[in-house]
């Protein structure tokens, strides 16, 4: 039996906008449709028309209202090269080392303006925002919970979990997973953001350096291993689903319904699609020719984060 791939996806056309709905019983491509050239980059977050990408000189502003001419519109400079980037309505959360948390509105994505700072370690590595929380991963000993509430005054709440090496953090429900570089995946219960509880270990010893959580499930970077998949659509009984493995190391993770890309520190972006009886199965590839840092999908597009070229955007194309 053939894989059956229906991509439903919405375009952005002048000012209108055009429904399309593509089945494939074969392989997708994947195609550069804009691109903006800022350098090396490290980490890449969308939100609506807006892109946020990080680089050696802090975080650009990338219009991507029209994903064939991306612009950038703003730099938020740091004190050295960001550690992550998160963005949601039209908030900025910036890790700079040098200082620890950068809040940034963008209600004038031209013109941002820092509205909040929280002084911390410069081992924090990576954030997700949910709610009025903010969640940081940190390298020198687990997560963090930040009450953003209170924009121009965060604040620390949350530090009652504790692990070694936490590298990515993704927040589900009110679950947040930690990816741990020695230990695998742990499940952490946030529903009282002041008391962060450690409920369940999915991988253990198995070295894990990302995590991306939608539609009931959770996507995880293995490094040399390739990408797991779980099934955490029920909380109380997350389970296995199966690896899609890599000859490299797998750098980033991101999900959204049953797609999953992968970035590789060699061989670009895997696109991958998940089915409940075929399983996980390649469908697309696209070499980039640098190692790619990080990769983010709304289901529609795919942008990566190119260690010699900046933003790079792909849609995916039906092969012949």
């Amino acid at each position: 039996m053939r894989l059956r791939i229906v991509l439903c996806a919405v375009f952005t056309v002048g000012c209108g906008l055009l429904s399309s709905c593509l089945s494939s019983y074969e392989r997708v491509g994947l195609q550069e449709v804009g691109s903006v050239r800022v350098g090396l980059g490290y980490h890449v977050h969308v939100d609506g028309g807006l892109a946020l990408l990080s680089h050696n000189d802090g975080a650009s502003v990338i219009d991507v209202s029209d994903c064939s001419r991306p612009a950038e519109i703003a730099v938020i400079e740091t004190s050295e090269a960001c550690a992550g980037v998160f963005l949601s309505d039209e908030i900025a959360y910036i890790l700079d080392p040098g200082y620890g948390l950068l809040i940034v509105g963008l209600a004038d994505p031209a013109h941002p303006t820092v509205v909040g700072r929280l002084r911390g370690a410069a081992s924090w590595c990576a954030l997700a925002a949910s709610g009025h929380y903010v969640f940081l991963a940190d390298r020198g000993g687990g997560m963090e919970v930040v009450d953003v509430g209170d924009m121009s005054a965060p604040r620390i709440v949350g530090t009652g979990y504790s692990a070694q090496r936490c590298e990515d953090v993704c927040v589900y429900g009110e679950i947040a997973y930690v990816a741990l570089e020695g230990d695998g995946v742990h499940a952490v219960d946030v529903s009282n953001p002041l008391s962060p509880k450690l409920v369940r270990v999915l991988t253990n010893s198995v070295p894990a350096v990302g995590v991306s959580a939608s539609d009931g499930l959770l996507a995880v970077a293995r490094h040399t291993q390739g990408a797991a998949v779980y099934d955490i659509a029920d909380p109380e009984a997350p389970s296995y689903l199966g690896l899609a493995p890599s000859g490299h190391e797998t750098l980033s993770v991101c999900v959204k319904s049953d797609v999953i890309t992968m970035a590789d520190n060699m061989d670009g972006i895997r696109l991958l699609h998940f089915d409940r009886v075929d399983g996980i199965i390649e469908v697309g590839q696209y070499e980039t020719g640098s190692a790619v840092h990080d990769v983010y999908t709304d289901g529609l597009l795919v942008y990566i984060a190119d260690a010699r070229r900046g933003l790079s955007i792909l849609e995916p194309v039906l092969e012949e």
